[in-house]
Formats: structure tokens, sequence, C-alpha cells
């Protein structure tokens, strides 16, 4: 059912009426990556946090977006492909295709609503981004609609959720020169095109990691033009305005999944080294991120979701 606010809710103990959020409070998932399909989930309550294979995703891709509903995760379009699949957080199993994006897109960003899943931009085969936002529906599945566009075209970028905005962070039109510093948001209950809010700290394009608490988003790696970045930054969703730096990931690299449990950031995967490693870094005391166990495969660039 949903809530005054149009949020869909559960029930949790009691019978008490629990509005979505986009944090998982059980698992984080690492999916596709390398041409592979292998969906890696791990558990967010243990101190180890080995993943274990969870099946397949229906298209074997990379540099793809995630989404997730409060029921399901879901991997839109990536390397040479528009499709949609998702798969039920309540049983492990095979994703399945239940719809297409406008077009074919890779390296996207992607934000989560309580009702829909959103892509941003994306490179669709050739040297430069589009500045596309699609919307697809949760409830209804299907195929995605264009909802609006990012002020810059580009590709490489990535996501992040509050509860009432989309944004999309960073990027690159045309390669590892002209890399972007940019956030832009858009609100979800009204689409349209998305709005300049501030910059990161660096610029990052080519495949970065966006994860979200309930007041900020976070921005991690990805390529700084000169080289590879491990720095972490986060921006306020309560106040626009340029973000900060807050720490560091364990290695310089790009192309990690992104998941977010209510306490951490985590990241998982990515290139150059260490591209098994989960990592995490906490919302509250911020700092450097910790290892804290490994992946059932070293792939990249893998996108992320949590339950």
């Amino acid at each position: 059912m949903a809530n005054f606010y149009g949020q869909y809710v559960g029930f949790g103990a009691g019978g008490a009426a629990t509005p979505y959020v986009f944090q998982g409070e059980s698992y984080g998932y690492a999916m596709g990556g390398s041409g592979g399909n292998v969906k890696d989930k791990f558990s967010f309550s243990s101190g180890t946090q080995h993943a274990a294979d969870a099946d397949d995703l229906s298209v074997a891709r990379n540099s793809f977006a995630g989404q997730r509903s409060s029921t399901n995760g879901y991997a839109s379009g990536g390397s040479n492909t528009d499709v949609i699949d998702y798969f039920p957080f309540a049983s492990d199993g095979n994703s399945l295709d239940v719809g297409n994006l406008t077009f074919s897109r890779n390296q996207s960003g992607d934000s989560s609503s309580s009702t829909h899943g959103y892509t941003h931009g994306g490179q669709d085969g050739g040297t430069s981004g589009g500045n596309t936002c699609d919307q697809f529906a949760f409830a209804s599945h299907g195929d995605a609609t264009d909802v609006g566009d990012t002020q810059q075209s580009r590709y490489g970028l990535h996501g992040n959720s509050s509860d009432t905005h989309a944004y999309a962070a960073g990027g690159t039109w045309t390669g590892h020169s002209n890399n972007l510093h940019i956030i832009e948001k858009v609100p979800f209950a009204s689409n349209g095109n998305l709005t300049d809010v501030g910059d990161m700290t660096t610029s990052r394009g080519d495949r970065c990691s966006g994860n979200s608490s309930l007041t900020y988003g976070y921005h991690s790696c990805g390529h700084a033009g000169s080289g590879y970045t491990n720095v972490i930054d986060k921006h306020s969703f309560s106040s626009d305005g340029a973000a900060t730096d807050v720490g560091d990931c364990l290695t310089l690299k790009l192309g990690q999944a992104g998941s977010s449990s209510t306490e951490y950031a985590y990241w998982s995967g990515g290139s150059n080294t260490g591209g098994d490693t989960i990592e995490k870094n906490s919302f509250e005391s911020q700092g450097n991120s910790v290892d804290v166990g490994n992946l059932t495969v070293s792939v990249y660039p893998r996108a992320g979701t949590q339950n």
C-alpha cells in the first residue's frame, strides 16, 4: 500500500507501517562485469562479508545501472543492450527480462524512488555520451519512457537517491580529458530536466560509484583525468552545494559496484588492484574504507544494489 507521501510501505513487527527507503538492511549485490552474468550477494550483518553466487542476470554485460524497489533488484542497459531485468530479493534465482530502455546504452547513472527506476545518460556505442533520462515502473514492469535530460550529455556518470530526488554526478563526454565535477538532481514527483546543484571535489568519469545514506549522496573512485582516484566525496541532500572529501577507498580504481545499507556504503570489486575486494565506509564516522570480504569473481565494471 502507499502512505500519504505516495511511497510504498510494508509492515514490520506488530503490523506497523514502514516507509520505503533506498538503503537495504540485509544484503548487498554486485552484478555482471567483463561481459559476465554473475550476481554476487553478501550479508550486511556478518563480520566477514564474503559473497555467494546468487544466480545470473538474463543478459551477460558490464557497465550498466542498478536499481531497487522494496521487493526486487533491477539491472538496466549495459554493453550493447537495452534490457531491463529484475530478481526478487525473497529468493535467489536468475533475473527475468521485463522491458527495455528507450535505447541501448552503457556507463549510465542510476537512481530509485519507491515506485520507479531511473537510468541517466550513458553511451550508445559511439564515442560521446547522451543526456536522456529514462524511467521505468516497478509495479507494472514494461518498457522505460524518456522523462527528461541531464544538463550535460555524458557517460561514465553515477547516481544517488534521496527520498525526494534522483541525482546524477560526474561523467565524461569524449574521454578522460573531459571528466566532469557536476552534481545534478530532479524531483521524483515531477520528473523533467535535471538541474545543476553543486560540484564534487574532483572530476570523475569512466565508471565511478554512487551510494546514498538518508541524508547524503556519496561518490567514490573513477578516473579523474590524469589517472585513477580513490577519493570518497559526500554532498548533502537537504541543501544544495559542493561536496566534501570524507576519506579514501583502499586502492585507486574504477568500475566497482555500490551498495548502501542503513549504516555503511559498500564498494565491491573494481579495476586496477583488489578486483574482488568488498570494502565499506561508515556513514556516521566517515574516514577511509576497510576491507570486509571478497566477491566470487574478480571482474569489472559491475553494478550494485541492496536489499
